[in-house]
């Protein structure tokens, strides 16, 4: 299927829809538009939460210039990608501000479980962990298959190891 969400609520319900279907799905962002993520949806990770629905289906994300912002107060990565996900594709996103600061953080940004493939992101000012609090990963925290092309890396920091990307392989 394919969803073209024109806003954050939308955007939400298409990660969702494409979850419970299962199989494959293209979500198409809207062009150059800013997604602020305000709200907290994935809760069930010990290592952090995540703004938007924890993605557990195939999904080829087509982001066309969107920027995907934490605009919250609380603590969280953008988005978690599970272990059943095993085609997930990523293309022309930004990720701005995702932040955790629980005690062995994972992933500022992204947490990867599944199968991910990047091409054309940004990811800027990202963080996983405060002071010896043990965050691994500011932007990528990776314990799944990941391939990243033609992406930026900028002002990521984790407190541990890996201040842009953290394998955990």
């Amino acid at each position: 299927m394919e969803y073209y969400p024109q806003n954050t609520t939308e955007l939400i319900t298409a990660i969702n829809n494409a979850n419970g279907i299962g199989g494959s799905h293209t979500i198409e962002l809207k062009s150059n538009q800013l997604y602020l993520l305000t709200t907290v949806e994935d809760t069930t990770d010990g290592n952090g939460d995540s703004a938007l629905p924890r993605i557990t289906a195939n999904v080829h994300i087509v982001g066309n210039g969107a920027i995907l912002k934490r605009a919250t107060t609380q603590d969280c990565r953008i988005l978690h990608i599970g272990p059943y996900a095993t085609d997930v594709r990523i293309d022309g996103v930004k990720f701005l501000n995702g932040k955790l600061t629980v005690a062995h953080s994972h992933g500022g940004a992204i947490k990867n479980e599944g199968s991910l493939k990047l091409r054309n992101t940004i990811f800027e000012g990202n963080q996983a962990g405060e002071v010896s609090q043990g965050g691994y990963g500011g932007a990528i925290f990776n314990k799944g298959t990941l391939t990243v092309e033609s992406s930026n890396f900028e002002y990521n920091v984790a407190d541990a190891e890996g201040g842009a990307i953290y394998n955990d392989i």
